[in-house]
């Protein structure tokens, strides 16, 4: 038997079937916010050069750039998931492959008995079950890129407003203005030395 014909050369297949998908697969479109949402989500955003605290007090940053850098956090986060599900994905694929040249050679070089034909139908049976496999994680990739959309969509007024040179040009103004210096902390009543 002339097995060199019938090798299946997975990698290929693989790269194949990957560029298919992603011509197959439309990007959803999302639906557009009415300006009241837009409006309600902006009017939600921190002020900027407001100082953040936390339960240790003074973060040293202003609420806005607090509140652009935990979105940022968990937009990371989500997408990280994502592309673990999509490496399970991955896998599931290539068990598919691997099992359909396993039976594709099975039958190749199988006879009529009953022990061969047990063979074939555990392969079968295997290569259903990764099918289901398949689908199920292609679900829980689907299902995480529309909770990432919807992590989007809850910091995207913060994210659309953050300045990232105006923040740091904020940071750099409070560290150089100190209370001693400026006398914006001192009391009126301190400043004329009626108070003692």
């Amino acid at each position: 038997i002339d097995i060199s014909v019938d090798v299946v050369d997975p990698e290929a297949e693989r790269k194949a079937k990957k560029k298919e998908q992603t011509q197959k697969e439309p990007k959803r479109i999302r639906p557009e916010m009415t300006w009241e949402e837009r409006s309600q989500r902006l009017e939600q955003v921190p002020p900027a050069g407001v100082p953040a605290w936390g339960p240790t007090g003074d973060l040293g940053i202003d609420a806005r750039t607090k509140a652009f850098l935990e979105g940022m956090e968990e937009i990371r986060e989500y997408r990280t998931r994502i592309e673990l599900k999509q490496q399970k994905v991955e896998e599931a694929k290539e068990d598919i492959v691997i099992l359909k040249a396993d039976i594709e050679l099975e039958r190749q070089r199988s006879s009529d008995s009953s022990r061969a034909r047990a063979q074939l139908r555990q392969l079968d049976f295997e290569l259903e079950e990764a099918g289901r496999t398949l689908r199920g994680r292609r679900a829980a990739v689907q299902e995480a890129r529309e909770e990432l959309e919807a992590i989007e969509d809850k910091h995207w007024a913060v994210l659309s407003l953050y300045n990232p040179i105006e923040a740091t040009k904020d940071e750099q103004e409070q560290a150089t203005s100190s209370p001693a210096t400026d006398g914006s902390n001192v009391d009126s009543d301190e400043a004329d030395g009626s108070k003692y």
